[in-house]
């Protein structure tokens, strides 16, 4: 019954939010939540450019095939200590921050740089001028903020990019 509602109300986006798994016979009340965004880039990916690549999810679990989006453009981009943060924008004033931890660390490490704040001033004023390769094949962050006012939108993380839930 909630999958059905949320799938009505996402135009089939997101078909399933919950599992059977997720409710037991103690569950009284479910408070459930979900959005999507329908925007376009200021820079679009182009379909050609999109490829199948390796995932890997965590140590212990297998890598996992999935299609992977690909561009070379100046992009806004900044390396902190804990995980490289790359900038994209959408039409009508909305962008997207994606904080991808470096090898050893944990997207928690990256979820202390969003609180911390230390990531967005630094990816709008820093460009690198060299080539830097951003490849975003395991676990990650991303933050979704109204670029006038900075206000986030939504704040998510990409563990399994293959799994529906």
């Amino acid at each position: 019954m909630i999958n059905e509602w949320v799938a009505s109300k996402t135009a089939s986006l997101i078909p399933q939010i919950v599992s059977p798994q997720s409710f037991d016979e103690n569950t009284r009340l479910a408070l459930i939540n979900a959005v999507y965004l329908k925007a376009k880039w200021v820079s679009p990916f182009k379909t050609a450019d999109t490829g199948s690549e390796q995932f890997f999810p965590d140590p212990e679990h297998p890598s996992k095939t999935v299609s992977m989006m690909h561009q070379t453009d100046e992009m806004l981009y900044t390396d902190l200590d804990v995980c490289q943060v790359l900038k994209l924008h959408y039409l009508g004033g909305v962008s997207i921050s994606i904080f991808l931890p470096h090898p050893g660390r944990s997207t928690a490490a990256a979820v202390t740089v969003v609180l911390v704040g230390k990531a967005f001033g630094k990816a709008e004023e820093a460009v690198e001028q060299e080539v830097v390769i951003f490849k975003a094949d395991h676990p990650f962050l991303f933050v979704i903020r109204h670029d006038r006012t900075g206000a986030i939108l939504f704040i998510g993380r990409v563990h399994d990019p293959a799994s529906s839930i």
